[in-house]
């Protein structure tokens, strides 16, 4: 599980460190499970860190507040997903707000879930909706099913192509009972826009306008 900052899982950590059964380690960082499932905090905030990720296979990933990366960021730790273990179910799992501002460096998530996200894609997609996609020529391309099928690359040799699946599930407040039962709907109501709806609402579309100037 990571964040683009160490310090921004605290309280990640502390939930970890409350949670009966899980012993969770401090000073490494990582919880294992009654069953001996483990997990591990960690960070990636510059470009020069990448390489500390490089070769590290985990069959989850969790990318927190992705719209706060980059897009490259996210696909080169995505290309680590993987397991040697047989019939291991392996994932990368993307959670995140809509991005604040048109400047912000995850608007690329909407593109990336653009199925579920853009009113105007040709084919929309429903919350949960599996989705086919893999890249071709260098560009990702939605594809029918999940089905291998036979692609020429532009070295003029017949690949077979495995496409990866991918869904979206939109999440509000009334989804979070520990949130909502706690009066913090009216502190999201007073929030300034385009902040209020998208925290309050998952409204993709505000804040996508640039600034007058």
């Amino acid at each position: 599980m990571l964040r683009r900052q160490f310090k921004d899982h605290a309280e990640t950590e502390d939930f970890l460190d409350s949670l009966k059964g899980v012993n969770y380690n401090k000073n490494k960082h990582f919880a294992v499970t009654p069953d001996q499932r483990k997990l591990s905090l960690g960070h990636l905030q510059h470009e020069r860190e990448l390489k500390n990720w490089r070769g590290r296979g985990h069959d989850l990933i969790i990318i927190d507040e992705a719209a706060e990366w980059p897009e490259f960021f996210v696909r080169f730790l995505m290309g680590w997903n993987r397991t040697t273990i047989p019939d291991q179910y392996c994932q990368t799992l993307l959670t995140f707000n809509p991005p604040t501002t048109p400047q912000s460096p995850g608007r690329w998530v909407i593109d990336f879930f653009a199925a579920w996200l853009d009113p105007k894609h040709p084919k929309p997609a429903k919350d949960g909706e599996l989705r086919w996609y893999a890249m071709l020529d260098g560009e990702e391309v939605e594809v029918e099913s999940g089905e291998p099928f036979e692609h020429k690359n532009e070295r003029g040799e017949t690949e077979l192509i495995e496409p990866l699946s991918r869904t979206f599930i939109r999440a509000r407040l009334e989804d979070n009972p520990s949130l909502a039962e706690t009066g913090y709907r009216a502190r999201l109501q007073a929030m300034p826009e385009p902040l209020r709806s998208q925290l309050l609402y998952g409204d993709f579309a505000k804040g996508a306008e640039d600034h007058e100037w």
